[in-house]
């Protein structure tokens, strides 16, 4: 058995986007270059300097526009959701056919998920996080700095048994 105790918290949130616009990095860098590329044509062919630094300036501010956007999104949304605190304690049990969730806060709220291993879409784990897809959109996030009985490699042998191609391993340096 594996258990994770963690809590649920806007870290956890931050620590998805991070990892969702990693991903996302190099097509987001395309799209800047090409908005670049289109502002220094501007300025070529058709000797429109105004609009050409306009467009190469967004360009070069399309990147960190996105990024900063994602975070001020995803403070709202923290805000707004009553379980997101440092009070919410999230329990992920791993056992040999199947992963226990339990997410309590006070004596407010509390939920219990028990599922196979079919349960989760993909599973994607880093240096610091295993993410736990439950569809596209949808993620568990587990610290790995949380983790309190067994050990990430058990882990890794429970979600590669039985997920397959569907588990992602952190790549090696």
């Amino acid at each position: 058995m594996v258990k994770f105790v963690t809590k649920f918290n806007g870290e956890i949130t931050m620590d998805l986007n991070k990892h969702v616009l990693k991903k996302l990095l190099l097509p987001l860098i395309i799209i800047a270059l090409l908005f670049t590329g289109c502002g220094i044509n501007s300025i070529i062919s058709d000797g429109d300097w105004i609009f050409g630094i306009v467009i190469i300036a967004f360009g070069v501010l399309y990147v960190p526009i996105v990024w900063l956007l994602t975070r001020i999104i995803q403070k709202r949304h923290n805000k707004s959701m009553y379980i997101m605190s440092e009070e919410t304690i999230s329990t992920f049990t791993f056992t040999e056919d199947k992963m226990c969730i339990e997410e309590v806060k006070c004596d407010k709220y509390k939920a219990n998920v028990e599922a196979s291993y079919e349960y989760l879409y993909k599973v994607d784990e880093t240096a610091t996080h295993y993410f736990l897809y439950i569809s596209k959109q949808q993620c568990h996030v587990i610290p790995k700095c949380d983790l309190v009985e067994g050990t990430l490699e058990e882990l890794n042998i429970l979600l590669f048994n039985n997920l397959g191609p569907k588990f992602n391993f952190k790549k090696s340096k």
